[in-house]
């Protein structure tokens, strides 16, 4: 079975670097993972430069737990990451890391260029996205660990282990393989074949203060009170879904990993260690219900009343600064300005990132009352 570790974490505290030890432990420990002069690579959850109160980023100091963890393992640290805007550093900064990790000797990365995957190289078979690239930095390593946040996604309905590591492939590379998938199945797919390539050794989710509602970066911070740690992303992420009591077929990321044979999406293969789900379980928590286009009452229906079903995303115009980072972010060209913000839904592939980067949460996922409805019985449950 695919071990998992699971721990109650209410706070950032001295004891963090201890609970963090205590879940990895679980899974088979860090001395599993890394030796003494491993270049290790440590991969956050950097979306932009905003204040740690906001539960945008990996916090501080689990990120610092992980650094003081690794430094007695004499391994060589590095912390790198591509945000949707701006720097790595800048997050940095922001967050107030550098000052955190002052003694140790860490080394911080920008992924700036790409390299081409081969198959023979991923070995993942059959790969859809067979001109994948991923930071060429990458390759510098011995061990990646990845430091995912517990945060809601516009898109993908979550953003945990398996969509944090969409940040290794460099630059505004991104937004162009959003266009290159087009719909929420094709660009699951994607993530996974990331996901898969760059095949973390280790990941360690900071669920202790997460982010419900308007994720990724304009929900709402709340205390979710968890720590889990695996070496399989997708187990990972279907724990976090059962802790937060939602059905994993509303996210996508489950259905294209059970078409790549990917293990890890039936909770009865997975051996939670630790706590249990019922002790830690996360009440409330608000996901953003997401679901195609082309579901079954547009086909019943026809394309006329698609209108009725169908999400759009809409902007808040009291909220709007006219920033234009909206507009600098949609390939797909459906977004302009004229007296406000418009947006041409019949251009629009609903790929989030004008939600994502806006900075004064001005955009959100519109979604009419009957989509809501048929959005909750397809999804079978709505707990």
């Amino acid at each position: 079975m695919i071990k998992v570790g699971l721990l109650k974490a209410d706070k950032y505290d001295k004891y963090l670097k201890d609970k963090i030890n205590h879940a990895v432990e679980l899974v088979g420990g860090f001395g599993s993972v890394v030796k003494s002069g491993d270049r290790v690579l440590l991969k956050p959850n950097f979306l932009v430069a905003k204040a740690v109160e906001t539960a945008t980023n990996t916090h501080p100091d689990f990120i610092a737990a992980v650094v003081e963890i690794l430094s007695d393992y004499n391994c060589k640290i590095a912390i790198g990451d591509s945000p949707m805007f701006g720097t790595a550093y800048g997050v940095v900064k922001k967050l107030g890391l550098d000052q955190k990790l002052k003694k140790y000797d860490v080394e911080y990365l920008e992924f700036k260029e790409n390299k081409p995957v081969s198959q023979q190289e991923d070995g993942l078979k059959p790969r859809k996205y067979r001109d994948l690239c991923t930071a060429t930095v990458l390759q510098e390593f011995d061990r990646i660990i990845n430091l995912p946040k517990l945060k809601t996604h516009a898109q993908m309905g979550i953003t945990l282990a398996t969509k944090n590591l969409f940040g290794c492939v460099a630059g505004k590379v991104k937004l162009k393989w959003h266009m290159v998938a087009g719909s929420i199945h094709n660009f699951a797919r994607l993530l996974v074949e990331v996901s898969q390539t760059v095949n973390p050794d280790l990941n360690i989710l900071d669920g202790i203060i997460g982010m419900d509602g308007n994720g990724p970066a304009n929900g709402r911070p709340r205390k979710t009170k968890v720590i889990l740690a695996g070496k399989n992303c997708i187990a990972l992420d279907r724990v976090v879904v059962e802790l937060i009591g939602k059905n994993p077929s509303r996210f996508p990321i489950f259905k294209a990993a059970d078409d790549l044979s990917i293990p890890g999406t039936r909770l009865e293969d997975i051996c939670i260690l630790g706590d249990s789900i019922e002790e830690c379980r996360i009440k409330g928590f608000k996901v953003i219900s997401i679901f195609p286009a082309d579901f079954i009452g547009v086909h019943f229906l026809g394309l006329p009343f698609k209108p009725l079903f169908d999400q759009r995303m809409v902007v808040k115009h009291k909220n709007c600064i006219m920033c234009g980072r909206c507009i600098e972010h949609c390939l797909s060209k459906a977004i302009r300005k004229e007296d406000g913000i418009v947006i041409d839904h019949d251009k629009c592939i609903k790929c989030c990132c004008c939600q994502e980067g806006c900075p004064t949460n001005a955009i959100h996922i519109y979604t009419p009352p009957l989509g809501t409805l048929v959005n909750k019985i397809r999804s079978g449950r709505s707990r």
